[in-house]
């Protein structure tokens, strides 16, 4: 944790992060850092993972595109925190 403190001190003036877990969102490693770096006053983040549901088998690409997590859902949160 404490390395995480100090690139956050490090990154604190960057306009965002996001935090992309390939994994469910509750309980997820992306989740816990989100609330390291709340702890150290960075708060314009976002986590994108997988919601803790079922999806149909399909291509990666697909799975992907159910669940949210396609690159086009990531630019999209990007674009939202960098309110652009």
């Amino acid at each position: 944790m404490k390395i995480l403190l100090k690139h956050a001190n490090i990154y604190g003036s960057q306009t965002a992060d996001i935090l992309v877990e390939d994994g469910v969102i509750t309980g997820g490693v992306a989740e816990y850092l989100s609330g390291v770096l709340r702890q150290a006053g960075i708060t314009n983040t976002a986590v994108k993972a997988f919601p803790d549901a079922f999806f149909m088998h399909g291509s990666r690409a697909q799975v992907c595109e159910d669940a949210g997590m396609a690159p086009k859902d990531l630019q999209a949160a990007a674009r939202t925190l960098l309110k652009v």
